[in-house]
Parts: structure tokens; sequence; C-alpha cells
């Protein structure tokens, strides 16, 4: 594994066809992708994810690439845009939740400098960035000084499940996970890369969330033909992701190792009172 973060300096036409390659497919998921992200261990990896973050999030947030606006289900803003280059995810966000949804660009904020609370960015949409650091930097523009980014990138288990077989994905990374689409290029993260293009925040954390659970799902599923026994509930995966945060040192839990990986960090300057 490599730890350098590859940046492209992609002439305008390549970016463009970049960007038309994800919001295609993206569009062409829809009908699936909710459903698809509705297993007990998915609602599981929300609970332990809203666990982590609910003492950041603040009262004015901006949600780059949103999907189809489950933010919202977990947390109620008093101002709250969400951006998403996929028009059928901004199209179902509306449906769902009414407010504020756009087509968009993320690296290309049509919003003012320093005024958000918190900027959020769940799983993955950071990743299809191949310049991060100029993500990161529009990210940060639009957060006030003291505020919050929470993002969580594509780990490197992501990448290794995308050149695998479908057994082993089904273990890196479940039965469904739009991550592993191999014909959009991505950039896959490890703990290393994460300091080194967060190392001018504020309080980083950087956390693997879902270590082993996959497999723990994997081994349900045959149980689950077997025996025809109920599947296992969200909370115990819940209680099981919880359980490895709390016991397993963090030195020997590297994001590039987990389902997911969280970055929480503050924005350096004082926030107004």
């Amino acid at each position: 594994m490599t730890n350098k973060i590859e940046c492209v300096a992609e002439p305008a036409t390549t970016g463009l066809k970049h960007l038309s390659r994800i919001a295609r497919f993206y569009d062409s998921e829809i009908d699936g992708y909710d459903n698809g992200y509705s297993t007990p261990l998915c609602q599981a990896e929300d609970e332990v994810l809203v666990h982590l973050i609910q003492d950041m999030v603040g009262s004015k947030v901006v949600d780059a690439g949103c999907g189809t606006g489950d933010f919202l289900k977990y947390f109620q803003p008093t101002e709250y845009v969400g951006f998403d280059i996929s028009h059928q995810m901004v199209k179902t966000a509306q449906q769902k939740y009414g407010g504020t949804f756009m087509v968009a660009d993320m690296h290309h904020l049509s919003l003012p400098n320093d005024y958000f609370d918190t900027l959020v960015s769940f799983y993955g949409p950071m990743s299809y960035s191949l310049n991060p650091q100029a993500l990161i930097q529009e990210f940060t523009r639009v957060v006030k000084p003291g505020g919050s980014l929470i993002v969580m990138p594509y780990t490197k288990r992501s990448g290794e499940a995308q050149k695998s077989s479908i057994l082993e994905k089904k273990v890196l990374t479940g039965d469904y996970s739009t991550a592993t689409n191999p014909n959009i290029e991505k950039v896959f993260y490890s703990t290393e890369m994460l300091k080194e293009l967060f190392k001018g925040f504020a309080d980083v954390r950087i956390v693997g969330i879902n270590f082993a659970a996959n497999g723990i799902e994997y081994a349900d599923g045959i149980l689950q033909s077997m025996l025809k026994k109920e599947p296992i509930s969200a909370e115990f995966y819940r209680n099981y992701m919880l359980w490895e945060l709390e016991n397993i040192e963090e030195k020997n839990r590297p994001v590039e190792y987990a389902r997911h990986a969280l970055v929480t960090a503050r924005k350096p300057g004082k926030s107004e009172p």
C-alpha cells in the first residue's frame, strides 16, 4: 500500500468527463440505492457515526455529496444545504426531505466564505476528487474559523474490494457498495495519507468504523440460508462496532483496514461569539 496522495491536475475536458462519469453512475443507481444501504449493518454504521459526531454538528450545515439526503434523518440543523453531482440523487433527496438540495461539483460550492458551522461529507464523496488538496481547501473556505469538517473518504480496504472476487467483496464491503465500481477513478485512503492531508487543522481525529462486522454479516447470511434464522440485528452490530472503538488500541486499527474512515477536524482560528 502506498501512502502518497496522487493528485491529478486534469485539463478541463478530462475533469468534466470524470464528473460526468460519476453523475451517470449515481443516476443509474438511484432505484436500488436507499434499499442497498438499509441493511441492519448499514443502519448500525449510521448509528455509530451519529454517536461519534453528534457534538460537532452545528446549526448551519453544508453537505457535500449529499446523496439522497439522509443526513437529515439524524440531524435537524436550522440551516442546511446539500450538494450532489447526481441529478437523480438530488431529486430523490428533495422528495424525501424538502429543503435545499443542489446539483453541483463539490470543488466549486456556490457559497460564501466563512459561513457554515459544519461541513459534512459522508460515505465516500471525497474519494472521487482527484485533487484532494484543492477539495479540502474549498471545504475549508465555506466553514467559519473554529468550525468543523466531518468527512468520510473511502479506505484502502474498499480499493482492495474493487479488485477482488465477489466473495471477497462481501467480506470487505458487503453485498452492495458503490465504492467498488472499477470504471471511476478514485483515491483510497490510509491513516497516514489523511494525517498528511489534514496536518494544518486543529483537533484532528481519524477513526476507522467497522473492522470485522462485514465478516460477521457474511457468516450470518450463510447461517440464515442454512437454518432459516432471523438476521442479526442492527443493535448487535452497533454494540460490536462500539466495542471495537473502545477496546482495540487506536494504533492497532488504522483506517485502511476498516470499512469506513471518519475524519473530524476544526478550521484554524476562533469562532465568532
